[in-house]
């Protein structure tokens, strides 16, 4: 079974040792450019890349959603295990292979592609699907999932909008678009999430961060607040 880079990291951490404090995390921000420093994660990646447990995938990034093998994940234990004992750990001689017969689990298909823009919405009985753009916002985004949410009505179902928490990550993500039906965005200033049911005005406080699929918006367009669960396809 793969898990999620960040949620690994995170656990390794807490693991073998408390996280920076914030003021430290504020000091020594990650150097790679994909791991915003307002990332729910960015805390544990410094964390690991300080202890040399982790250098990232090259070309200053680390790749904060790649999938994760077993043998990745005793490769680090091994090394962390290791770090003030002065030993040599142990490195499999075939990290590449996840499963206890040297392929995939029988159940790899079950877990969902942790590097795909394609999520799932569920609303009531019915499930309609949405694209998402490739930037920070919508990793952080990405990495919440699942998440089950009630989106607020706004301006006359003009749009569906909800407020993640923590905030989702929009340092240096381009901001400024004209929304059509459909489009997912962030409005920078509230830091809401909002999915447009309507046409609307350009903006350049809003953010986009995918679209709903096909004709999909229309079961968001209905009056008053909809529960709904968000899911990596």
């Amino acid at each position: 079974m793969k898990k999620q880079l960040c949620s690994l990291l995170t656990a390794l951490a807490l693991a073998v040792g408390l996280l920076p404090s914030a003021a430290h995390a504020a000091e020594n921000a990650p150097s790679f450019a994909d791991v915003p420093a307002a990332a729910w994660y960015a805390d544990a990646v410094q964390y690991v890349a300080d202890k040399a447990l982790m250098s990232g995938t090259g070309n200053g990034s680390f790749s904060p959603n790649a999938p994760t093998t077993r043998a990745m994940l005793m490769t680090v234990l091994a090394m962390a295990a290791c770090e003030d004992s002065g030993d040599e750990p142990f490195t499999p001689e075939h990290p590449e292979l996840s499963g206890p017969s040297g392929g995939e689990d029988e159940n790899e298909s079950e877990v969902p592609d942790v590097s795909s823009l394609q999520v799932n919405i569920m609303v009531s009985n019915r499930t309609i699907t949405a694209t998402m753009e490739d930037n920070a916002a919508t990793q952080d985004f990405l990495a919440r999932l699942p998440l089950e949410v009630t989106l607020n009505d706004y301006n006359n179902t003009t749009e569906k909008i909800f407020y993640p928490s923590p905030a989702l990550a929009i340092e240096g993500v381009t901001r400024g678009c004209a929304p059509i039906a459909g489009d997912i965005t962030i409005y920078a200033p509230w830091g809401n999430v909002a999915i447009f049911c309507k046409n609307g005005s350009y903006s350049d406080t809003l953010i986009k961060i995918g679209r709903v699929d096909g004709n999909g918006i229309e079961m968001l367009s209905v009056p008053g607040d909809i529960l709904v669960r968000f899911e990596r396809r």
